[in-house]
């Protein structure tokens, strides 16, 4: 991207701050899983129950997280391609 162009969110932080914090917030979830994973591996079950009593286990929170997030990807695909009218995975020629 241009120097020229800056891009600004309303609170008037730049596009590359919240780069920025949403790394770091990957880096902690990286390291939380991994302590995670270390003290007990994917059976291990979380800390809280669910409305019926029960407490998942961390291999039924992490695909669960991965699912949310692949369709909050899929919703920000949607919107952009009604911004700028292109589908598919690659820019025109």
């Amino acid at each position: 991207m241009p120097a020229s162009v800056t891009h600004r969110k309303p609170n008037g932080k730049s596009c590359f701050s919240a780069a920025a914090t949403g790394r770091s917030a990957a880096a902690r979830s990286r390291a939380i899983v991994a302590d995670a994973l270390a003290d007990g591996g994917l059976e291990q079950l979380g800390r809280f129950t669910n409305s019926r009593g029960e407490s998942p286990t961390l291999r039924y929170i992490l695909l669960t997280l991965i699912e949310e997030y692949a369709r909050h990807v899929g919703h920000a695909d949607l919107i952009r391609e009604s911004v700028d009218g292109l589908t598919g995975e690659s820019p025109p020629d």
